[in-house]
């Protein structure tokens, strides 16, 4: 995941949270939909400046997604967003005008076509098409990911199973205890990221799950000492006053230098999105038991 927190943000959330709001005069919203026996379908549209178009997709865990894009305007790309989540599967600005991606979850999968902040801002005009199939047999989607930081190794894995799920972790080089360990989660792993939040020069794992609503759970630990791998905690949004207010899902979590962050919109007392995102800044201490994650700031934007 992106580590510098500007740069992360605005490249992955960017045209994404920026555009996000349902009530959004700027969004269109148009369904896709496959004709009888057909796995494949075409759409086109006009954007100019800010608009946008959400095209909604219906789709299982482990099909397979194809979009390929052409435009008018080179500055025109599409984001891939997972169900209840404004965390890009896919950022066209970054990866061009092609995605394949093999589908995590069942659910309604938001293709978001835009233009580049600048040429929002001019007002600039394009056209596009979009061709969209979806292929292979729905089922669970496992989850691997090889880590290193400072000579310390993490194979993270996970068979992303609907019940009874669990997130493992085999390290390698730390001085004493080498042993896998693993963790029950409620929800899919969908990727892990290595970081020093502490700076004691012990890396820590980070494996991020979600679960319903978009909501991001962590499995993490520390290279306890760079012995063996001791569990960090993470306290839920309810025991940090005014964390979980307007709280509905679609998290977003990463490492950002010294700091874990996780950042939400937040919705009003109508459960309508405000437009508004909190963000909330972890450092890592030791905690009687394990290591945890504290509160050190928390901000709107």
């Amino acid at each position: 995941m992106m580590r510098a927190l500007v740069a992360g943000l605005v490249l992955l959330l960017g045209a994404a949270a920026a555009h996000g709001n349902p009530a959004d005069p700027d969004r269109r919203e148009a369904r896709i939909a496959f004709a009888k026996g057909s796995s494949q379908a075409s759409v086109k549209g006009k954007l100019k400046g800010r608009e946008y178009v959400d095209h909604l997709l219906e789709a299982r865990g482990g099909q397979h997604l194809t979009v390929r894009m052409e435009a008018s305007n080179r500055m025109a790309f599409f984001n891939v967003l997972p169900p209840r989540s404004e965390e890009a599967l896919f950022v066209g600005s970054l990866n061009g005008l092609e995605a394949k991606q093999q589908l995590p979850v069942d659910g309604t999968y938001v293709i978001r076509v835009f233009l580049e902040r600048a040429a929002a801002r001019r007002g600039e005009t394009t056209t596009f098409s979009l061709a969209v199939s979806v292929t292979g047999t729905p089922g669970p989607v496992g989850f691997e990911k090889k880590l290193e930081k400072d000579g310390i190794a993490f194979a993270v894995s996970s068979p992303n199973l609907a019940k009874g799920n669990e997130v493992r972790v085999v390290p390698g080089g730390l001085a004493i205890v080498n042993d896998p360990v693993s963790q029950p989660v409620e929800g899919r792993a969908f990727d892990a990221d290595v970081g020093d939040l502490d700076g004691d020069g012990s890396p820590e794992v980070y494996v991020f799950v979600r679960g319903a609503q978009g909501r991001i759970t962590l499995a993490a630990w520390s290279a306890n000492k760079r012995k063996s791998l001791s569990t960090i905690y993470l306290p839920p949004l309810a025991q940090f006053k005014g964390a979980a207010e307007g709280w509905r899902g679609g998290d977003f979590m990463m490492v950002s230098g010294a700091r874990l962050v996780h950042t939400f919109p937040i919705h009003g007392a109508d459960g309508k999105p405000t437009g508004k995102r909190r963000q909330l800044d972890y450092k890592l201490v030791p905690g009687e038991a394990s290591w945890q994650l504290a509160l050190d700031k928390m901000s709107e934007f």
